[in-house]
């Protein structure tokens, strides 16, 4: 097995190495490339094993009158910070192992973030159902928020194994197969604030074991008052505003193997290595060949990062399985306690149901999907999401101009020629306020007043409606543009504007990096896209809002024009958002009336 992942690493870092050599004429990466990366011997050293807790054990095995189901949680972040989890579910009868990932904490080997996590996971799950004690109870459950989901959804494929099926049962929590669609949005682009503020974690978690420091630094953080996040900021808000190529160093002082490989293979040219590349650090693969699914309870945030991409993880596997995938919305971001309290209470209720057997005695829920909708503060529950067409109807807003006021209208545009412009600046990126943010103070909702009075963002605004409107499932934008650069970013958000004091608050958004060839600078082009999916209530006397830019600065990585992300030339790009009767740029939301 070592062996084979050392050939199967040396040829992917064989190929970067070629790739950068070519584009760049540079020579690079030989230390990387010399690495062995086997699994590592120190994996199951660096196991917290919780059978203290349980007072029914005897000589470290449980008694015969109770059974106990195997509880593993992974961890990148040291093993220390889930200690209160692990206690809480021995607390409720459950053997608790929490593991360092490879490369971190206690574990042996090297981080690379993906790369061996289906390998360690199966090779955890059958070190877990070798052990004597497995047998009196041999089922397993799995928890975690963020990269600890992800690591649960590297081992829900098994072709053969039994010892290395997946677990009977998952809880991952803001988490999506799609690791590279999170970092490197579809169509092009790198959402910047994200890479460099979860970068500087896990290289500052690195550099503290490689010191010997064993002292976690997300625990010394919470004891301190966030403190990690004031020094976080020190380091990446330079390297927001600094050239691509240099964002890893300015972050962390030196040029890194992780921080170098990622950003290159977020824009490299080369597709081929770039897709093998990804394709072991991603899992959407291995979710769709996945043949049936485990007990899976979904837990998602709607101002979280990973929100689109769990969706769509929940729609496959529902697609799979439906009797085994259920689905939690909250109005959460990601460093939100709520979500936290949420995915203990709830994963404890569902490993309660499908590792014991238990039924909850508060309510039976027949639904299998639990949403909150914001702005009518209430719980609401379903048999999917989001709803089908013939669920809900569609409604259709037009980009429109009357007089001089730019509107959302519900009737589409006669007139001819009819078009709005602005002027995007990479020097001046068009600031990002709230919403899916990698940061505790920046994420969520926003009042979005003052953003959007700047030159550089087009405000279109319904009339104040007549009645209440409650909205479910995506938003589809549709625009015909002009833009005079090579590429350019489209950012839509969606608001909803209050009826008393006018605060325009941030509902949802969506992002795409458009590219034309040289020459075409001149044609209009059709841009379709979908904001992420949503849940909220419009009040009798409320506006709906939408605002159209091209940057959403630090969240997105500014567009320089050039159609090189790596170029340190800056070009201004002139776009125009047509909305006539030829080119009726609008939106679709799904959406009840009511009088």
């Amino acid at each position: 097995e070592a062996k084979e992942e050392k050939e199967e690493k040396e040829k992917e870092e064989g190929n970067f190495l070629k790739q950068k050599q070519q584009e760049e004429g540079k020579q690079a990466g030989n230390k990387e490339s010399e690495k062995e990366r086997p699994t590592s011997p120190g994996l199951f050293a660096s196991i917290s094993s919780s059978f203290a807790s349980l007072p029914p054990f005897s000589h470290g095995e449980p008694t015969p009158q109770e059974e106990y189901p195997t509880i593993i949680i992974r961890t990148p972040y040291g093993r220390s910070l889930m200690d209160f989890v692990g206690q809480r579910f021995c607390e409720r009868g459950y053997i608790v192992l929490i593991q360092d990932c490879r490369g971190t904490g206690d574990s042996d080997g090297e981080f690379d973030p993906g790369f061996n996590e289906t390998r360690d996971g199966k090779a955890t799950l059958r070190w877990v159902r070798s052990q004597p004690w497995f047998q009196q109870c041999p089922k397993i459950g799995t928890w975690g928020p963020s990269y600890l989901g992800l690591v649960q959804l590297a081992v829900i494929e098994n072709e053969s194994d039994d010892k290395e099926a997946p677990p009977d049962a998952m809880v991952p929590i803001m988490t999506s197969s799609n690791f590279r669609n999170v970092i490197a949005p579809m169509g092009g682009g790198l959402h910047l604030s994200l890479f460099c503020r979860w970068h500087y974690i896990t290289n500052s978690q690195m550099k503290r074991r490689e010191k010997g420091n064993k002292e976690n630094l997300l625990v010394k953080s919470l004891k301190e008052g966030q403190m990690i996040f004031q020094k976080m900021d020190s380091k990446c808000n330079p390297a927001f505003h600094c050239p691509l190529a240099e964002v890893d160093k300015t972050i962390t002082e030196e040029e890194t193997y992780l921080g170098t490989t990622l950003l290159n293979m977020c824009f490299s040219k080369n597709l081929q290595v770039k897709e093998e590349f990804w394709a072991r650090r991603n899992y959407v693969e291995l979710l769709r060949k996945a043949q049936k699914m485990p007990n899976i309870l979904l837990i998602a945030g709607w101002y979280d990062i990973f929100l689109d991409d769990q969706i769509s993880d929940f729609l496959y596997m529902s697609s799979v399985e439906p009797e085994n995938v259920r689905l939690i919305v909250g109005g959460w971001h990601h460093f939100d306690i709520s979500a936290f309290s949420w995915g203990m209470s709830e994963g404890i209720n569902h490993f309660e149901a499908t590792l014991k057997g238990k039924t909850r005695h508060d309510k039976k829920e027949t639904k299998k999907v639990k949403i909150y909708v914001m702005g009518k503060e209430k719980w609401i529950e379903m048999d999917q999401f989001p709803p089908r067409g013939d669920e809900i109807p569609s409604s259709l807003y037009f980009l429109a101009i009357e007089g001089t006021k730019k509107m959302l209208s519900s009737s589409p545009a006669v007139e001819n020629n009819s078009s709005s412009k602005y002027i995007y600046d990479p020097s001046d990126p068009t600031p990002s306020i709230g919403g899916r943010e990698f940061h505790p103070k920046e994420a969520g909702q926003r009042a979005n007043n003052t953003l959007e009075k700047r030159h550089d963002i087009l405000v279109f605004t319904t009339h104040a409606l007549k009645n209440r409107v409650d909205l479910l499932g995506h938003v589809k934008v549709t625009l015909f543009m002009k833009f005079s650069t090579l590429s350019v970013d489209v950012f839509v958000r969606l608001c909803v504007v209050g009826a008393t004091v006018g605060r325009s608050k941030n509902m949802s958004d969506g992002y795409l990096r458009v590219y034309q060839q040289k020459g075409e600078e001149g044609r209009t082009k059709k841009v379709e896209l979908f904001l992420s999916p949503c849940a909220c209530t419009f009040h009798k006397g409320d506006k709906i809002r939408i605002q159209v830019a091209s940057g959403a600065h630090p969240r997105y990585h500014p567009n320089n024009g050039t159609g090189d992300p790596f170029s340190t030339d800056l070009e201004k790009s002139e776009v125009e958002i047509f909305h006539d009767e030829q080119n009726p740029s609008m939106i679709i939301l799904n959406y009840q009336e009511e009088e």
